[in-house]
């Protein structure tokens, strides 16, 4: 969790507009302030994920239910509701339950045909909201109204929505898990009235009884979570706790005689406060510093997500348990994958080993399959699904070759129609990878002509001299420790790589290395800075006292006497036409937070940025406008 916690602290100074290139000093300099036109491609917002086998499955969001027969690789519109869902239940291949904050829709017939369900209360803009949903069946289930400290209402349907029967909770209640129409639980929050916790019913909620947590409520602080039956008298629940600096707490317990509930695994964070029921460090630690969705397979095997909103990529990882939660294993962060997914309905496994992943961030939805317990995981939907994670470079306005998918950091891929398709083109040939912790600042891979360098996920650095068919290793210096980035400069054999322990510089195209100037990576961004400025001739010096002197900007490109640099306000960029003489300020219209982990120029024209969420947008007009392509 070291280096994750180094990224996360990066991340967060950037955010801050202290690294990155974001400038902490003035920027009088800029003769003039334009608005550059961004233009971004529509993404469809999608929120959950269900699979009745390994092939068949369906994804629901704003407007649009999708659906897939071989195994996600491709799905089809199925309907298009005017309402916005959030969560899907599938029962089998013909049966299948989705909703939303005020919306329920359901099939009998695989999709073919959805009809509304109509329950009491359950209105738009009403204040009542779907908290929890659960079907037997196509005719039978239950439907948990409320929203957070207000009192919760509990309907239960025995003939597929037609009629519906109100059964009585007490107090907030936040989330209910049944077996069958008799046997169940639910998780209340804490009120005047009402002691917070878990409740059972072996009477179809006619009477409840408070059941037993291994330790005092003093830390049961709940604003949600799920509970997954597996028994009359077993079930697992996922209680979500404080939210707070975009982190949450959560704990998962597990019930073997329906009254007593043991802790098997949760977090507390800093902004979230104790793992609700637990406190701290009493439970095995979960994934991530944000409650994900968990998927409950048979009666012993558990699958849960965590991640954290505040750094987004880089931040997911999956905890797994084929034992009750005796033993967990978590696996490596998923390269690429940013973290902002549905507690209740981001995940969706039919076995042990085959299961979904929905990573719905930054306003983009992309779908991650594995088949090995959650192990290593691939992205299946959008297609093409090869985008690159770690970064990008071109060569040619059509000609770019991209580092990294999800799943496999060291995959080299290519775009021959300047970046809408990519495939993938090669592979580093890493033995080892290192944990990951995201795109670092500067370029993780570099081309100029037919000689390229990149950033492998082992912490090496390797090279191409053929376009990327083919690399081999490149020694650097072992006090350096890990690469994270490498910059070529272009027209010389100078190269600039970011190490763990400092900045080293070649002028031999690699042959030998200097350190420039010591400092961890981490907290040196000035000196990676100051050395691509140095081997791309100074040219952005001359306007460095214009700026302020504490002006880190990052050097993006230079072709003759125009130049670019990252923008001291962190929303745009600094574009000179006499070698850093003047600057116009570029600003992003509709104040598009660029965090760029690339940005590069081939000429006084044409260019490229990357953001750290994976999209790439190209220029061909120096700045003033920007598309989305990938």
């Amino acid at each position: 969790m070291a280096s994750y916690r180094v990224f996360a602290f990066i991340m967060t100074l950037v955010m801050m507009g202290t690294l990155a290139g974001i400038s902490v000093g003035s920027a009088d300099a800029a003769t003039k302030a334009v608005t550059a036109k961004i233009t971004t491609a529509p993404m469809p917002a999608l929120s959950g994920v269900g699979f009745a086998n390994d092939q068949l499955g369906w994804l629901v969001g704003n407007q649009v239910i999708m659906k897939t027969t071989d195994g996600g690789i491709h799905f089809v519109t199925q309907y298009r509701p005017k309402v916005n869902l959030q969560n899907i239940q599938v029962l089998n291949p013909r049966e299948v339950i989705a909703w939303g904050g005020d919306s329920i829709l359901a099939t009998t017939n695989g999709g073919g045909n959805w009809k509304i369900l109509s329950v009491p209360g359950l209105k738009t803009g009403n204040s009542d909201q779907i908290l929890s949903l659960h079907f037997f069946n196509a005719n039978e289930g239950y439907v948990l109204l409320g929203g957070f400290g207000t009192t919760s209402f509990l309907y239960l349907t025995k003939d597929g929505g037609a009629h519906w029967t109100k059964v009585w909770v007490p107090g907030t209640t936040m989330a209910v898990g049944f077996h069958n129409t008799q046997d169940g639980w639910l998780i209340s929050a804490s009120t005047n009235k009402v002691d917070g916790g878990f409740y059972r019913t072996v009477d179809g909620g006619k009477h409840w009884t408070k059941t037993q947590t291994e330790s005092a409520n003093k830390f049961w602080y709940v604003t949600g979570g799920t509970i997954d039956p597996v028994g009359i008298k077993e079930a697992y629940a996922q209680v979500v706790g404080q939210p707070g600096m975009s982190q949450s707490s959560y704990t998962i317990f597990h019930t073997k005689n329906g009254v007593t509930w043991q802790p098997i695994l949760g977090i507390s964070t800093a902004g979230g406060g104790f793992a609700p029921g637990v406190g701290k460090g009493k439970v095995a630690v979960g994934p991530g510093y944000d409650a994900g969705p968990m998927a409950v397979i048979g009666t012993k095997d558990i699958k849960v997500a965590g991640g954290m909103n505040a750094t987004g990529i880089g931040a997911v990882s999956i905890a797994s348990t084929s034992n009750g939660g005796a033993k967990w294993t978590t696996y490596p962060t998923i390269p690429g994958a940013n973290g902002f997914f549905t507690p209740e309905a981001g995940m969706s496994f039919v076995n042990a080993n085959d299961g979904w992943l929905l990573d719905s961030g930054n306003g983009s939805s992309e779908l991650y399959a594995t088949h090995n317990g959650g192990a290593t995981w691939k992205s299946v939907y959008p297609q093409p699904a090869n985008w690159p994670v770690m970064g990008v470079t071109f060569v040619t306005a059509k000609i770019g070759y991209g580092l990294g998918v999800t799943g496999d950091l060291n995959v080299v891929l290519k775009t021959t129609d300047g970046g809408h398709i990519w495939k993938e083109y090669g592979k580093l040939p890493a033995k080892k990878n290192l944990p990951y912790v995201g795109p670092f600042f500067g370029e993780s891979i570099s081309f100029l002509g037919n000689k390229g360098m990149a950033a492998g996920g082992d912490g090496k650095l390797y090279q191409s001299t053929n376009r990327g068919k083919s690399w081999a290793l490149l020694p650097t210096p072992p006090a350096g420790g890990r690469v994270f980035s490498v910059y070529m400069a272009s027209g010389t054999k100078d190269v600039v790589i970011n190490m763990q322990n400092g900045v080293y510089v070649s002028n031999n195209g690699g042959d030998s290395w200097s350190l420039f100037q010591t400092g961890n990576a981490a907290s040196g961004g000035g000196a990676w800075m100051q050395a691509v400025n140095q081997v791309s001739g100074g040219v952005m010096n001359s306007g460095i006292e214009q700026l302020g002197q504490n002006a880190w900007a990052s050097f993006l490109g230079s072709n003759g006497s125009v130049v670019w640099m990252e923008g001291t306000d962190g929303v745009g960029f600094l574009k000179s036409t006499d070698r850093g003489k003047h600057w116009t300020a570029y600003q992003f219209s509709n104040n598009f937070y660029l965090m760029n982990a690339n940005m590069g120029f081939l000429n006084s024209k044409q260019g490229w940025l990357w953001t750290l969420d994976g999209r790439l947008f190209i220029t061909d007009n120096g700045g003033a406008n920007w598309q989305q392509v990938s």
